[in-house]
């Protein structure tokens, strides 16, 4: 009896994969998942386009698993027949394919990471830095900065004193019931208790590769240096993540469009 208990426990979550495959197929549904072609994690917030042989065209966006259909009530279902897919998702190459279809059913893609992306699969996520830059990880810079990967920028002249810095830190094992805006609370007083000269100048919520975020700006002195961070706070089931972007308060502006597109490439598996 056991046995069986087991055994049927086991197959549960594929038998339910397959009735919501079913479900598709019967109602002309085209569905898919888009992954990453390198390690074959699912790629949330990507697009996906259409054009069918009569003209007809369809956008959606991957859900946070990846997952994307067009099922009538987000898009037209493509008709049968070669179909022309166009998908693309921050930090990976776009891809255009060809594909013959039938009425719905299963098309899903994997796309290459673009160069420059920097992966990390212990912590499940990739970011991409501009190829200028020099990228550090390891235990060393764990160790000096509390990041788990920075990317620098080269100076742009004799008087830079300072380059801009990217940083992904990490934190594990969240407390349970911790909601995003606990933990941004929660980081802005320690930053605020912890950091000299810290003052907060900007804050508003964000969507980065379909996770939500908090986000902030702040001023802070590092040793006679001032400058100004744009900090993004992230969550993904007890893992929390924290892109940190800092250049200096009188280069800040000029640098800060890239520092947002910097930031908005970062991706949890």
């Amino acid at each position: 009896m056991t046995i069986r208990r087991l055994r049927f426990c086991y197959w549960h979550p594929l038998l339910l994969l397959l009735s919501i495959a079913v479900s598709f197929l019967v109602s002309g549904c085209l569905w898919g998942v888009v992954t990453d072609a390198e390690t074959g994690a699912t790629i949330g917030g990507a697009t996906v386009r259409y054009a069918d042989s009569t003209g007809q065209t369809g956008t959606t966006t991957a859900d946070a698993n990846g997952m994307y259909s067009f099922d009538g009530s987000n898009g037209p279902v493509p008709a049968a027949g070669p179909v022309n897919f166009a998908v693309d998702a921050g930090g990976y190459e776009p891809l255009a394919e060809t594909r013959q279809v039938g009425l719905g059913g299963v098309q899903s893609f994997a796309l290459a990471p673009e160069p420059g992306t920097y992966s990390n699969a212990e912590w499940g996520f990739s970011i991409k830095f501009p190829e200028t830059w020099m990228v550090q990880d390891g235990d060393e810079v764990e160790a000096e900065t509390g990041m788990v990967v920075a990317g620098v920028a080269p100076p742009e002249n004799v008087d830079d004193e300072f380059g801009e810095v990217v940083g992904v830190g990490t934190i594990d094992d969240m407390p349970e019931g911790m909601s995003l805006e606990m933990f941004f609370q929660v980081m802005m007083q320690s930053l605020e208790a912890g950091t000299p000269g810290f003052k907060q100048l900007e804050d508003g919520e964000a969507t980065i590769n379909g996770r939500e975020a908090r986000w902030a700006v702040f001023s802070l002195k590092v040793q006679r240096l001032n400058m100004k961070t744009l900090a993004y706070f992230l969550l993904s089931g007890e893992r929390a993540y924290m892109i940190l972007c800092t250049d200096e308060s009188t280069q800040f502006m000029s640098h800060r469009g890239e520092l947002e597109e910097i930031a908005n490439s970062f991706r949890i598996y």
